[in-house]
């Protein structure tokens, strides 16, 4: 594992937290919380760029407000 990537090592060391689900990988992290627990979608290298971009695109994107927002 030496010779291999930083971000292989990561995934080699979190191992046990990883979930393939209807093909997608995801990190099963649970949080100080009781009964909290949540998926943490990996992005594969190659469209995380585009990802973060469509995440930020004003478009697609942006803050409701507070009341729609505490609707929820």
């Amino acid at each position: 594992m030496t010779n291999q990537s930083p971000e292989t090592r990561h995934y080699w060391v979190i191992w046990d937290q990883l979930l393939l689900k209807d093909g997608v990988l995801f990190c099963h992290r649970k949080d100080d919380l009781p009964a909290s627990e949540t998926l943490q979608l990996i992005t594969p290298k190659v469209i995380r760029e585009a990802v973060v971009h469509q995440s930020r695109d004003p478009v697609t994107t942006g803050h409701q407000g507070v009341k729609k927002t505490r609707r929820c």
